[in-house]
């Protein structure tokens, strides 16, 4: 090996800068790590669905309240008769909301002062369609029908008055 020129004699392979290859096996290590997140996110972190309120539509017009599908359409009112102006109704409910409504011609009013009991001794209610039995102040339920496309009151309904419980001696 003497004889051989310097080109041709083995030479030790150089020295290995470890501070560059430490810094780029980080670096390629980084980038596997971003881009495997990146293509299981959806799997790893589902995503949480966004919660809205929903919005309902305000009827306008009547063929927007009335829908041919529907026999009929019903509400409820539980509140506190305020008024009644001809042949209007107004009615406030426990939240302090207040609401006019039109009453039907053949409204249906379900009182009771106590004095007409069942077999049972309960108090039960008696039914007049006479506007003058309607009692301001009082709370009622009120059934409403849309009727030609507004909510009409078909029948108010007084509580009455709860059974004092018997005492056994």
């Amino acid at each position: 090996m003497d004889n051989l020129p310097p080109t041709l004699i083995p030479q030790p392979p150089p020295p290995l800068n470890t501070k560059w290859w430490i810094a780029g096996g980080l670096f390629l290590g980084v980038i596997v790590i971003l881009l495997a997140f990146y293509i299981f996110r959806s799997t790893l972190f589902p995503p949480t669905p966004k919660i809205t309120q929903k919005q309902h539509p305000t009827p306008t017009s009547p063929s927007q309240r009335a829908n041919p599908i529907f026999e009929t359409q019903s509400a409820t009112v539980y509140g506190t008769i305020t008024k009644i102006n001809g042949s209007t109704l107004s009615v406030t409910n426990d939240r302090g909301l207040t609401g006019d409504f039109l009453i039907f011609s053949k409204v249906a009013i379900y009182t009771s002062d106590g004095t007409v009991k069942n077999k049972d001794g309960i108090a039960v209610a008696s039914a007049s369609s006479d506007l003058k039995t309607v009692e301001i102040g009082k709370q009622a339920s009120l059934f409403l029908e849309l009727i030609n496309g507004e909510y009409q009151v078909v029948s108010i309904s007084y509580f009455p008055p709860l059974p004092t419980p018997k005492r056994e001696l």
